[in-house]
C-alpha cells in the first residue's frame, strides 16, 4: 500500500474513532439529560398529585381518588397516574410496577425507575398518600417513546454527520498526501533509480524546506559526490591502464634493447672484418685509385657502423655509476652524432653552438643518457624544418636558481640547453613533466620514463633540471651539474 493511502486510512480511521467517541458520549449526557428532566417533572407532578390525593381521599373517598388520577393522565404525552398498594401481593391489579417498591422506599423518594413495557418501555415514579388507611403511593408511568425517538434520531444524525465528516476529511486527506507526500516520494524514488542506473547527473526536485525537501536535497548532493567519485574512479582507472601500457612498452623496450645488444656484439666481429679487408683493399699496391677510394668509404662507413652500435652498447649497458671528470662537449658532440639520422629522418637539424670548455664529476654514460633523452625529447616535439639547438656553458648561478639551495653562495655549475621550437607545454603538463609515466605522446612514441629518469641522474650528480615553456613557443630544457675547476687535465679521451 502506498504511503500516501496508508496515511489517509490511518487518519480516517483515527478520526472515525475519535467521532464514534464523542457520538457515544453525546448520546450518553443527552440520557442523562433526558432523565434529569424526566425526574424533575415527575417530582413536580408527583408533589402536585400527592396533595390532591390525600384531600380527595378526605372528601371523596378512594373512587374520587381514582377519578382524579384518571383525569390527570395525560394520554397524548403518554403520561399515566394511578394510585397502588405497597403492601399488595405482585399478582395484585393494584400492585406497583416496580417489584420491591416499599414504603420505606418511597418515602426516601424512589428515583426514576425504567419499566420493559412494549417496545420502548415505561419510566416510573412513585410519591406517597398518607391517611387512606394503607401503604399507598401514586404511581406515574410515562412511555419511554419519545425519549427513544429522540434517541433514534441523535444516534442516526450523529452517526451520518460522523460518516460524513469521516468521508471528506478521507478524501481531503488522501490528496494532500498525494500532493505532498506521494508525488514527492514518487520522484525522489525514480530519482534514486536513476542514479542507480548510473545517470549521475540527474538531480531531484527541491520541495520546500521539510523533511522531504532536505531528503532531496542530501540525494542531490549524494549523487553530486558519487559523480565526483565516479570521475575519479574512472580517471584513475584511466591512468592504471595507462601505466599497465607504459610498463608494458617498458618492457617490450626492454626486451628490444637485450635483442640489439645481442644483434650489436654479434655484428661488431663482422664489421672488423670488413673494416680489415677494406683497409687491405685501399692499401694493397695493385689496388686501382677508383678500387682504393672505394675500399676507403667501405671502411669509414664500417667503423662508422662499428661506432653507432659501440654508442648503443654503451647506452644500454647496465653497470654502477662511476663518477669521474669528464668533458662535456665532447659528450654533447657524441649525442649529436648518433641521434643525427633519426632527427634527419623527421626533418630537424640537430645544431651544437659554439660552448664554454667545462669539466664536471660523474658518470658519462649516465650523462649521455640524460642528453639523449632530452633531446630524443626535443626532435619528437619539434616541426618538420625547424632546429633544435644545444650548447654548454659555465655560470655562477644565484641562490634564486638553485634547487633547495636556501641561502647558499653561488657556485660554479656546468649548464647543457636543449632548446627546440615545438608546441611548447601547458603550465598543468609543466607542473607533472618529472612524473613517472607521464607523457602527451601518441602511444608507441613514449613510455613517460625518460624526464623522470634523466631527474633522477641529475639529483644524484647534485644539479638540477629546469624547464621553460609555453604553448606554441617551444621548450627549453637546462641540466645544471656542478663544475670542476677549470684547471686539470682533460678527461675527454676517458669520458
Amino acid at each position: 500500500m502506498k504511503l500516501a493511502v496508508r496515511l489517509a486510512a490511518m487518519l480516517t480511521v483515527a478520526l472515525a474513532a475519535i467521532l464514534a467517541f464523542n457520538g457515544y458520549s453525546r448520546v450518553e449526557r443527552e440520557l442523562e439529560v433526558f432523565d434529569e428532566d424526566d425526574q424533575r417533572d415527575h417530582e413536580t407532578v408527583g408533589r402536585a398529585l400527592g396533595s390532591a390525593v390525600e384531600h380527595t381521599w378526605r372528601a371523596e373517598g378512594e373512587a374520587g381518588v381514582r377519578a382524579l388520577l384518571e383525569r390527570a393522565s395525560h394520554a397524548e404525552h403518554g403520561l399515566r397516574a394511578r394510585l397502588v398498594w405497597l403492601d399488595a401481593p405482585a399478582e395484585d391489579p393494584g400492585a406497583p410496577l416496580v417489584p420491591g417498591v416499599t414504603t420505606e422506599r418511597v418515602a426516601r423518594g424512589m428515583p426514576l425507575e425504567r419499566v420493559p413495557d412494549g417496545r420502548d418501555g415505561l419510566l416510573v415514579s412513585y410519591v406517597p398518600v398518607r391517611g387512606v388507611g394503607r401503604p399507598a403511593a401514586v404511581e406515574l408511568a410515562e412511555s419511554g417513546t419519545t425519549e427513544h425517538e429522540y434517541l433514534r434520531t441523535t444516534v442516526r444524525r450523529t452517526l451520518v454527520s460522523s460518516l460524513v465528516l469521516v468521508a471528506a476529511c478521507g478524501v481531503i486527506v488522501l490528496a494532500f498526501g498525494a500532493a505532498f507526500v506521494g508525488r514527492p516520494l514518487a520522484e525522489l524514488v525514480a530519482h534514486a533509480r536513476r542514479v542507480g542506473a548510473g545517470d549521475l547527473g540527474s538531480r531531484a526536485r527541491a520541495h520546500g524546506h521539510h523533511e522531504i525537501g532536505v531528503l532531496a536535497a542530501e540525494m542531490n548532493a549524494m549523487a553530486g559526490r558519487l559523480g565526483e567519485a565516479h570521475d575519479r574512479a574512472a580517471a584513475e582507472m584511466e591512468e592504471r591502464i595507462r601505466a599497465v601500457e607504459q610498463l608494458r612498452h617498458a618492457d617490450r623496450l626492454g626486451t628490444v634493447g637485450k635483442l640489439a645488444s645481442g644483434v650489436a656484439h654479434e655484428l661488431g666481429t663482422p664489421l672488423n672484418v670488413i673494416a680489415i679487408r677494406a683497409k687491405m683493399i685501399e692499401q694493397s699496391p695493385t689496388a686501382t685509385p677508383e678500387t682504393s677510394e672505394a675500399a676507403r668509404i667501405v671502411r669509414e662507413q664500417a667503423a662508422r657502423m662499428a661506432a653507432i652500435i659501440r654508442q648503443l652498447l654503451d647506452f644500454a649497458r647496465r653497470r654502477k655509476p662511476h663518477l669521474g671528470p669528464m668533458e662535456l662537449v665532447p659528450l654533447v658532440g657524441r649525442v649529436c652524432a648518433m641521434l643525427e639520422p633519426m632527427a634527419r629522418k623527421r626533418g630537424v637539424a640537430l645544431e651544437l653552438r659554439p660552448s664554454d670548455r667545462v669539466r664536471v664529476a660523474g658518470d658519462a654514460a649516465l650523462v649521455e643518457q640524460v642528453v639523449t633523452n632530452l633531446c630524443v625529447n626535443a626532435v619528437q616535439a619539434s616541426p618538420s624544418g625547424s632546429p633544435v639547438t644545444l650548447s654548454v656553458t659555465r655560470a655562477r648561478v644565484p641562490p634564486v636558481a638553485r634547487a633547495g639551495a636556501g641561502a647558499a653562495p653561488p657556485t660554479e655549475h656546468a649548464c647543457i640547453e636543449v632548446q627546440d621550437r615545438g608546441t611548447g607545454m601547458t603550465p598543468e603538463v609543466r607542473e607533472h613533466a618529472f612524473e613517472p609515466f607521464f607523457t602527451t605522446k601518441e602511444v608507441g612514441e613514449g613510455t613517460g620514463l625518460g624526464l623522470s629518469v634523466s631527474f633522477g641522474i641529475v639529483e644524484e650528480h647534485g644539479g638540477w633540471i629546469e624547464v621553460d615553456s609555453e604553448p606554441g613557443r617551444g621548450s627549453t630544457f637546462r641540466v645544471w651539474l656542478p663544475a670542476l675547476p677549470a684547471e686539470g687535465p682533460s678527461d675527454e679521451a676517458t669520458a
